[in-house]
């Protein structure tokens, strides 16, 4: 049978940022301990729906799952390791924010078994990074990479937003130096998008700022042609990579591959079938207390949905689709079905298909979710 990823979900985080609506919260320590309990209880109760399958990656994602007691981690990762087979070569990242790395907690991380680190910067500038409700500075960034790199980990993505308050080109451009300057195996780049709820979207609500869509794009490509000249590949709309760095566990998602989510507000697709936990981190306790699962939503796809998916997360590749692949997959005549879109998009320079693949062009790129909303 074909493998598996699983998503592993911390809720919990020192400072809610500004910009995020994720289902993360501060201030509700005293309620890690019972989440932990009850997320090790999940993993039991639901270990049927993994069966034999062979675990390719692991990706403990929040929140910020480094700022929880390391034990907490280690814990999860002995369950998952005891009760299920992971792969010897699987990936296993663990997000990490600069504030909360320590020595101690690598070495348990680096014992438990993970290989891969991704780290929140966000940006190199400090007044930035107070503005967007980051509490760390680029001082400390740089401290904690050090001590990942010392601690054995070689593989490190960082993530770089851009369009932030106030930011000007120059000052995204120094910040992209800055990231290129420590060389990590990846990037992460990903335009502010203001979600409603969250403090920095009320501010510029409030003062009626608007993002600058022409800067955003300036941003956005010169990021893709300066990482180029330092030999990251762009192997997704928002991800570059040194060559064989590329994130499994993604990649995993775009080929719209199974997948389990653990936690609360934990989504995972498996065999058609599409399961959302409860957010709420004492309904999530509760639930699992009375030995019931917090399912929040489920959600049978069917065939036009499980198409269209499939395009929208593929055309997030740089290299597209496989028509092969689809065609048989769903079988489909891709090119035969979709042929008056295919067309009009090509009109457009939106798409093309080389190779037998069917992917976004470089102007596409700036129009993706266009192009997916019509396969949708």
């Amino acid at each position: 049978m074909n493998n598996i990823s699983i998503y592993v979900h911390t809720p919990f985080c020192k400072h809610k940022c500004y910009y995020c609506d994720f289902a993360s919260f501060a201030n509700n320590e005293d309620l890690i301990n019972e989440y932990y309990k009850s997320l090790k209880k999940e993993i039991i109760l639901r270990k049927d729906e993994i069966n034999s399958r062979e675990i390719s990656t692991v990706y403990f994602g929040g929140g910020t799952p480094s700022y929880v007691d390391s034990k907490y981690i280690v814990d999860i990762m002995d369950i998952l390791k005891s009760e299920f087979n992971i792969n010897k070569d699987a990936e296993i990242t663990i997000e990490a924010n600069p504030e909360s790395i320590t020595d101690e907690k690598l070495e348990n991380y680096k014992i438990a078994g993970f290989n891969r680190i991704s780290m929140g910067l966000q940006s190199a500038n400090n007044d930035t990074l107070k503005k967007i409700g980051r509490i760390h500075t680029y001082e400390k960034f740089l401290s904690s990479y050090e001590l990942c790199k010392s601690a054995g980990f070689d593989n490190i993505n960082v993530d770089l937003m851009f369009s932030l308050p106030n930011e000007t080109l120059n000052d995204f451009i120094d910040s992209l130096e800055e990231v290129i300057m420590i060389s990590p195996s990846h990037i992460s780049t990903y335009s502010l998008i203001l979600e409603e709820g969250t403090k920095l979207y009320d501010n510029y609500r409030k003062n009626n700022i608007i993002i600058d869509d022409t800067l955003d794009r300036k941003m956005y490509h010169y990021c893709i042609n300066k990482l180029k000249e330092y030999d990251y590949e762009q192997y997704e709309i928002s991800n570059f990579a040194k060559k064989g760095y590329e994130s499994r566990h993604n990649m995993s998602c775009w080929d719209f591959e199974d997948y389990i989510g653990f936690g609360s507000n934990a989504s995972g697709f498996n065999n058609n079938i599409r399961k959302t936990n409860k957010s709420n981190i004492k309904d999530y306790i509760n639930d699992l207390n009375n030995d019931t699962l917090p399912i929040m939503e489920k959600t049978q796809l069917n065939i036009k949905d499980l198409i269209g998916e499939y395009i929208m997360l593929g055309l997030r590749k740089i290299k597209g689709i496989d028509i092969d692949k689809i065609n048989k997959k769903f079988n489909i005549d891709f090119t035969d079905t979709y042929k008056d879109k295919i067309e009009n998009l090509k009109n457009h320079n939106l798409v093309t298909i080389e190779d037998n693949h069917f992917r976004l062009t470089y102007k596409g790129l700036d129009f993706a979710n266009t192009v997916m909303v019509e396969f949708i």
